[in-house]
């Protein structure tokens, strides 16, 4: 019975390693320009609801990974990208670090920064990030009690970073292999492979005893 439940922990453990490792961007570099990989599209980065209720706080993290050589500042943008854009002056959004510092706390529409950099207007400093780093950020979204539109809308925004260096700006843009392929190995196959392995291991342990008659 132990042995039975060593397989059963490790494999509830694996599912929400699997999970955690979803909401998670990986910067890499080639050449000149820098990339990130991630598991969803960049409208889906944090959220993906479907029913938000006025009032009620929806919560993700996301981990930042540099994997690159250098060290960056790194900014996020927002940008609304349909005609139902309105409906995020009624969405408040809190970007906190994993120390506890609040980055952002605001409506969800936009940034407004007066930064010197042209190219970094209407973006949110998230910090600096040395080369082989990670940080966890913490957003949370909420529908203002004063939403009462009762038929329903839906709206779609992107979320863009930024790299800076010294006085170089880059657009961090997403790698165009790794998405498809993430999605073509889904969750559920890996949650899958991840049954199946166990499986082999309870046989492994626990095997059957023959029966001589």
């Amino acid at each position: 019975m132990k042995k039975i439940g060593f397989i059963l922990a490790i494999f509830i453990v694996s599912i929400l390693a699997v999970n955690a490792e979803e909401n998670k961007i990986t910067i890499t570099e080639k050449g000149d320009k820098l990339y990130y990989q991630s598991a969803t599209s960049s409208s889906e980065f944090f959220f993906n609801e479907k029913a938000m209720m006025p009032g009620e706080v929806y919560q993700k993290d996301l981990l930042i990974d540099n994997s690159t050589k250098e060290n960056y500042s790194l900014f996020l943008k927002i940008d609304p990208q349909d005609e139902n854009a309105s409906l995020l002056d009624y969405i408040d959004l809190k970007i906190v670090t994993e120390n506890g510092e609040v980055l952002y706390e605001g409506k969800m529409r936009g940034f407004v920064s007066n930064n010197d950099t042209e190219a970094l207007q209407g973006t949110l400093p998230l910090g600096d990030f040395k080369s082989k780093s990670k940080s966890n950020l913490k957003f949370s979204v909420k529908l203002s009690s004063d939403y009462s539109n009762t038929i329903g809308e839906e709206t779609t925004v992107d979320w863009t970073f930024y790299a800076k260096q010294g006085d170089e700006v880059k657009e961090i843009i997403e790698n165009p292999k790794t998405w498809s392929q993430s999605n073509n190995f889904s969750t559920s196959t890996i949650l899958m492979i991840i049954f199946i392995l166990g499986l082999i291991a309870y046989i492994k342990i626990v095997k059957p005893k023959s029966i001589y008659i």
